[in-house]
């Protein structure tokens, strides 16, 4: 069966925009990817491109918070859950596409100076990814406020490692990321 319209738009919008960017995604480009006719864009999302960006931020953040959270729930250690995660992630590096879905850091930096919706739209999907790992932590027996110190520690290093990993065309800097964790969370013990 096929989608809606409005899913079709919002999907193709969350791909493009992750690949190419704001500013490299046109609305045409938008609606000739998604197969729908132009009028059902401003239909759906009347306010336009920032309308419909911040949508699909919205999108990208509630797939990727429900991945990083089901993955964590599979194993019983944080450190080793948080690992095994940052592993898998490296294990897709040969699909750079996969990379890049897994964060908005490279549309943070082209938008936040540019426009406040978007920036607090990226700065919502950060702070979800980030009280996942935080979440992990709270449900083994870390005080809250620590929790949530470290989910913004662990996701920064997995948004800087990713971002390295892509300059540098390979891995290492996520698997070097992983074997930090448990130096991260139990002092190196």
């Amino acid at each position: 069966m096929e989608q809606p319209a409005k899913n079709r738009i919002l999907i193709t919008a969350a791909r493009l925009f992750q690949q190419q960017g704001y500013h490299a995604t046109g609305l045409n480009q938008i609606v000739v990817e998604s197969g729908t006719p132009k009028g059902s864009l401003y239909y759906y999302y009347p306010g336009g491109k920032e309308e419909l960006a911040i949508a699909a931020i919205g999108l990208i953040r509630d797939e990727i918070r429900e991945r990083i959270s089901r993955f964590l729930a599979g194993i019983d250690g944080p450190a080793e859950a948080i690992q095994s995660l940052i592993r898998e992630m490296a294990k897709e590096f040969d699909k750079p596409e996969y990379i890049i879905h897994c964060t908005v850091s490279l549309m943070t930096l082209e938008v936040s100076l540019l426009s406040e919706p978007l920036r607090l739209a990226c700065m919502e999907c950060v702070e979800a990814w980030e009280r996942a790992f935080a979440e992990k932590l709270e449900q083994s027996g870390c005080e809250a406020e620590h929790s949530r110190k470290l989910g913004i520690m662990i996701q920064s290093m997995i948004d800087g490692a990713m971002i390295s990993s892509l300059g540098k065309r390979n891995m290492e800097p996520l698997l070097y990321v992983a074997e930090q964790i448990p130096l991260l969370l139990h002092g190196g013990a």
